[in-house]
Formats: C-alpha cells, sequence, structure tokens
C-alpha cells in the first residue's frame, strides 16, 4: 500500500501549488509515508516517467490518494470520474481537496459529478459556507480545511502608524480581474496616500500598467516578489493595508489574505467569491459593497483619516490569523489517511 499525493507543486509558486507542498510536507511531519506525483511535470511534457507512473499507482487497489487538482470542475471531475472507474476501492480510502471558488457550488447542484464525488472518503472545501452547500445538496463526506499556512516562529508586531502617510499594497496577479486597475486609478486620486504593486504582470495588461504606473508620483511597482513565506510577512508588515478589490469569477480563498492576518495588516477586498468569509467586515478589515473607485477611495479615507480603527482593525486581522495555521487542521487529514 502506498499514499500519494497528486498535484502540481510549485514552479515559481501559485495559490494551488502552494497549498499542495504545504500539505504533503505537513503530512509528512505527521507520519504519513507519502510520496508526490507532480502534474506540473507531466503537463509540461518534461517527465514521461511521472506520467506512466501516475498510471501505475492509479490502478493499484490498495493505493490511497490525496487529489489536489485544480482549474477547476472539468479537470477535477474528469480525474475523479476516471478513479471512480478504475479504482473505486481506492477513492473509498481516499481525500479530495477542492481550491478554487465555484466547484463547491458545481458538485452541489451537479447530480452526475456529486455522485462521483461521493465516492471519496472526504471532500475537504476551503470556506464554511462552501462545506455547508455541500452537506445541504446530501453529501455526508465533506468537511473544512482552509488554505492555511504554517505558524511562523516569527511573532510581527501590529505597526501603530498614528501619523505618516498610509501604506497600501496590491501583492497577486497583476491584472484587471483581479482590481490592479482599480487600485491604480485610486493612487491617481489619492496623492497623500502610498501604493505599491507586487506581482507578475498579466501580458494583456503589461503596456497599459507600465505606462500608468511610471506617471503616479505615488505609485511604486515593485516586481515579482519571490521569497520564504517569513520574507513575504515581514515584506507585508511594512505597510498598512492590502488592497485586492478582485473581479475574478472563479476566485476561490486568495493565500494573500491569510499571508496579510499573519503579517499584521488589514485588508480591503471586493465582496467577490467567498471574500467576506475570510474578512469580516468592520471587524478585521473592510469589505467593499460596490467595488468601485469610489468606494476603495472612500474606504482607504476612513482608515487614513481615523488612525485608532485602523489600528484596531490591523490587530484583529493578527488575532484572526489563528484560524488559518496549517497545524490546527492537520491531525484531521493526516487521520483520514493512516486509519
Amino acid at each position: 500500500m502506498g499514499v500519494y499525493y497528486i498535484g502540481a507543486f510549485p514552479i515559481e509558486g501559485g495559490g494551488v501549488t502552494i497549498k499542495n507542498r504545504d500539505l504533503f510536507i505537513a503530512l509528512k511531519g505527521k507520519g504519513v509515508h507519502i510520496k508526490a506525483i507532480d502534474l506540473n511535470e507531466i503537463t509540461r511534457g518534461r517527465n514521461l516517467w511521472e506520467l506512466v507512473r501516475l498510471l501505475v499507482v492509479l490502478v493499484c487497489p490498495w493505493n490511497r490518494f490525496v487529489v489536489g487538482i485544480s482549474t477547476g470542475r472539468s479537470t477535477r471531475r474528469r480525474f475523479s470520474k476516471v478513479l471512480s472507474v478504475v479504482n473505486r476501492r481506492a477513492m473509498r480510502r481516499s481525500i479530495i481537496m477542492v481550491m478554487g471558488g465555484t466547484d463547491a457550488h458545481n458538485i452541489a447542484v451537479d447530480a452526475d459529478y456529486r455522485h462521483c464525488m461521493s465516492f471519496y472518503k472526504r471532500i475537504y472545501v476551503e470556506t464554511p459556507k462552501m462545506l455547508e452547500e455541500l452537506r445541504n445538496s446530501g453529501l455526508t463526506n465533506g468537511d473544512y480545511y482552509p488554505n492555511g499556512r504554517f505558524r511562523s516562529d516569527e511573532e510581527y508586531k501590529v505597526n501603530d502608524n498614528c501619523t505618516g502617510r498610509l501604506k497600501c499594497v496590491f501583492f497577486s496577479y497583476i491584472r484587471k480581474e483581479k482590481g490592479a486597475d482599480i487600485v491604480l486609478e485610486a493612487a491617481k486620486r489619492l496623492p497623500n496616500v502610498d501604493f505599491a504593486f507586487y506581482g507578475s504582470v498579466y501580458d494583456e495588461y503589461a503596456a497599459e500598467f507600465e505606462r500608468e504606473v511610471s506617471v503616479v508620483k505615488n505609485a511604486e511597482y515593485k516586481g515579482n516578489f519571490q521569497g520564504t513565506p517569513k520574507q513575504v510577512y515581514r515584506e507585508l508588515n511594512g505597510y498598512d493595508v492590502l488592497l485586492l478589490p478582485t473581479r475574478y469569477k472563479t476566485e476561490g480563498v486568495p493565500g494573500i489574505l491569510v499571508e496579510a492576518k499573519i503579517g499584521a495588516i488589514t485588508s480591503i477586498v471586493s465582496d467577490e467569491s467567498h471574500n467576506s468569509e475570510i474578512v469580516d467586515n468592520g471587524v478585521d478589515g473592510i469589505v467593499l459593497q460596490d467595488n468601485t473607485v469610489d468606494d476603495l477611495c472612500d474606504s482607504i479615507l476612513s482608515l487614513d483619516r481615523n488612525r485608532k480603527l485602523l489600528y484596531e482593525l490591523k490587530s484583529q486581522s493578527q488575532h484572526s490569523a489563528e484560524n488559518y495555521y496549517i497545524e490546527n487542521y492537520i491531525d484531521g487529514l493526516a487521520k483520514d489517511l493512516l486509519e
């Protein structure tokens, strides 16, 4: 019998690949003798042996799997359908990590997909509302596992920026669907607030973004940040507010929102997908009602003018990070695989 983690693992980093990497490490730390099958090696055509290995392990009835496949309904559904046909026995001892903002709903409303997913021992979803939707559909094998991070051995101070310039940061894939254009327009309207952008720039938006950010004196593009989780938290800790006015319709639980909590800063986010489950409006951050430039500017100014509120939101944000530490959840997953 073997335990195999089937999913894509980081090359340069990415939401799903980071979750796969961290969960794989955490399971090993709990004594699960698990091996990785990296789908990046297969899909990029770099390793034929990895494809052969995947096919061999899939048909062995004594194996168990952690399925960390991304890209939404079609890929995850096709894989699960094949597994239910060729190795349902192993499927009943396996778990699947549903990552992304729409697939829990897709499973709940699609009878054929739902029937297929019912064969897994456990379906882990990223928010309580996703879990509620699965259970309301009749599935009894759902459970909750957040898009978490390992607890840092460093403690990040809540910086009390009483009088200095407010520092806002956009730390994500730089494209209009993620709201980068809204943030850039806000920077133009708020010359007394500083804005920084981190991340890879979407090719189709690159020329426009680079042209516009270069002429906004209070905005700066810092490049694609590459660093360890601790370095990410330290970098975020130098700011006051994370901005994520995303319009991305399949947005799941952006890991950057969790990283902002650990880094002890607050967030202003759109009410898209499951953002409002991660950011508690008025308690540890602000959830935009309209997701317009005006709405974003008003929210930023409310914190710029009320530094006591800013400090309270940052403090509560850091406190809420406790809900997203992998160490608080990993025992349940390990038990599923070891039983």
